[in-house]
């Protein structure tokens, strides 16, 4: 008699949930998952924030280091001016400035019936991981996008020689659609400081900073040696500035 007595009492005490408690249950999860997932995505994008500006920061690195050992090498044979030889990235055999101001494409150069790499480009891409090893052209599959400035080196800038090898601007952008980061004076932010009439009179013009009353040069680099964008093509054959003029 007492065994049927357990029996009877195990298997009351293993009876399944009703529906209410279901109901209830189900209730508790949709709460958590309305309080969580966005808490979650939050956490998520601010982790590819930090990613990104640590991109940036590498990029800027690499990109002073290289500008470092090219005044070791070069600088002492540097010209003034607006010609192909006066630029400080772009080698001997073809490439030009895009237009009066000596804005430059540094990802690569036209050796006459072709595009190259820049070497340099490739150097500092590497150090994000995000160098274009199979060379594709007008190809939209992950494309970075680093635009420095440095003190200009056209013929009427006041610039000195160590001006125009500091990196004292950068534009880092990881995807065509992430938010760009942009550096100068020494601060990181999401807004282009060049549009900004207090800082620039117009972005070859720095109203503060180490170039306030200078001009500034910029070169570009992406791992795409022509990359399009909304029809325009913004490195290797087209004024890049296209393509940045978008961030305001």
């Amino acid at each position: 008699m007492n065994g049927l007595q357990g029996l009877k009492t195990r298997n009351t005490n293993h009876k399944g949930f009703t529906l209410v408690e279901l109901i209830v249950v189900l209730v508790i999860l949709a709460i958590l998952a309305a309080i969580l997932v966005p808490a979650l995505l939050g956490w998520i994008d601010r982790a590819r924030e930090k990613q990104d500006l640590l991109n940036a920061k590498n990029c800027l690195t690499a990109v002073q280091a290289g500008l470092t050992e090219e005044y070791a090498i070069n600088s002492s044979s540097l010209k003034q001016g607006g010609t192909t030889a006066e630029y400080l990235l772009i080698p001997a055999k073809g490439g030009n400035a895009k237009n009066s101001y000596g804005d430059v494409n540094a990802t690569s150069y036209y050796d006459g019936s072709v595009y190259k790499p820049n070497k340099f480009a490739d150097t500092v891409l590497e150090t994000v991981d995000k160098k274009d090893t199979k060379n594709k052209k007008n190809d939209n599959e992950d494309p970075v996008v680093v635009i420095f400035g440095v003190g200009s080196n056209v013929s009427d800038s006041t610039c000195t020689l160590h001006e125009k090898y500091t990196v004292y601007f950068l534009m880092y952008q990881q995807t065509i659609d992430s938010t760009p980061l942009f550096y100068y004076d020494g601060k990181w932010t999401t807004t282009n400081p060049t549009t900004d009439t207090s800082k620039f009179t117009d972005r070859y013009n720095p109203k503060v900073g180490p170039l306030a009353g200078k001009k500034m040069q910029y070169y570009i680099i992406s791992n795409k040696l022509s990359e399009k964008k909304g029809g325009k093509i913004y490195a290797g054959e087209q004024p890049f500035w296209n393509y940045v003029d978008s961030f305001k």
